[in-house]
């Protein structure tokens, strides 16, 4: 495995329907390119910009050592964490780990602009 390695940026892939939810939004895979066996737990980083009205389904990750990660850079929205709703800001960070169950609204008029994070221990 390398010790450093640099990562150029990437053009956007358009998503439409995530986990069941409804709407297209954007996002650049952060890790594109570079070799898996470097990634150690880190499984993506997504760099995600999602237009108002578009939904993530709520949806369950399984895996004991599972962990994915949304952090809120600007706009605002709901998230959905194990039933309860929570409305999300600049700054704020939801964790969905292995059996939790979690989902997302942008409700805004505005991009709703996160960092995806998601990682899986062995």
């Amino acid at each position: 495995m390398k010790t450093t390695e640099f990562i150029p940026a990437h053009a956007p892939v358009i998503i439409e329907g995530c986990h069941g939810g409804v709407g297209p939004f954007s996002f650049n895979d952060v890790l594109k390119g570079m070799d898996p066996d470097g990634y150690q737990c880190i499984k993506f980083i997504h760099n995600n910009h999602i237009p108002p009205k578009t939904t993530f389904g709520i949806h369950q990750h399984h895996g004991k050592k599972f962990e994915e990660w949304y952090y809120c850079l600007e706009g605002s929205g709901i998230v959905h964490l194990d039933g309860k709703d929570y409305v999300m800001n600049p700054g704020d960070i939801a964790v969905c780990r292995g059996g939790g169950v979690h989902g997302l609204t942008n409700n805004s008029d505005s991009d709703l602009h996160i960092i995806v994070i998601c990682a899986e221990a062995e």
